[in-house]
């Protein structure tokens, strides 16, 4: 039987101009929001890189734990951002957030398959395809002190990810942003794939969209 590995990385993200006008219309910006995400992502997210443990192999050999987190300085930022009434500002780093976080998601996946010659099937996720108390066991099993998790399984840092990925010798049919979207219960999320929502109600007063639905 092949020993457990663990490892952890920092993973480097980032967007492109490309990437960052395409969420103007994801997240329902506007041509004219461009300039201002642009401005928040360059003050407080060009330099950022994704904190990642990953461990596979020993009992279970066919699936890998994953740890991931952009760290407490981004909850600083939004929460900052929230305290000064820069409500469109705070609404944008989260968004940038999930972005990041997509893009680790496949910096993870190259990982796991350069060091287990195997493909990163649809991953499990904790409080959908697992139970919700897996969380504490994700985060317990790396043994770090970085990324903790409060009563109810919320994970600190905000912007935090705990799941478990099958490992598998065909690579995926499907994209991953599809595979994401479909093991995902949000179904009302505004950047699904393929099934684009419009913003709730409490951002949509942000950006002046009014109030009724």
């Amino acid at each position: 039987m092949e020993s457990e590995r663990k490892e952890h990385r920092i993973l480097s993200v980032d967007l492109c101009e490309s990437e960052l006008k395409n969420m103007c219309g994801r997240y329902h910006f506007g041509d004219t929001g461009l300039p201002l995400l642009k401005a928040v992502y360059k003050k407080y997210f060009r330099n950022i890189a994704v904190s990642a443990y990953f461990s596979w192999g020993g009992q279970i050999r066919d699936k890998a734990a994953v740890l991931m987190t952009l760290g407490e300085g981004v909850d600083c930022v939004q929460s900052n951002l929230m305290e000064e009434g820069s409500l469109s500002e705070a609404y944008m780093a989260e968004c940038i957030a999930m972005e990041l976080l997509m893009k680790a998601y496949g910096r993870g996946d190259d990982f796991l398959r350069k060091h287990t010659g195997l493909w990163c099937g649809q991953y499990e996720f904790p409080g959908t395809e697992l139970p919700m108390e897996d969380v504490a066991k994700i985060v317990d099993s790396f043994g770090q002190e970085e990324i903790s998790y409060n009563g109810a399984y919320m994970l600190i840092p905000k912007k935090s990810v705990a799941y478990t990925v099958p490992l598998q010798t065909k690579e995926p049919e499907v994209e991953r942003e599809h595979s994401l979207c479909a093991g995902c219960n949000r179904k009302d999320c505004e950047k699904r794939a393929g099934n684009p929502k419009e913003l709730n109600y409490g951002y949509r007063r942000i950006f002046g969209k009014g109030g009724k639905r």
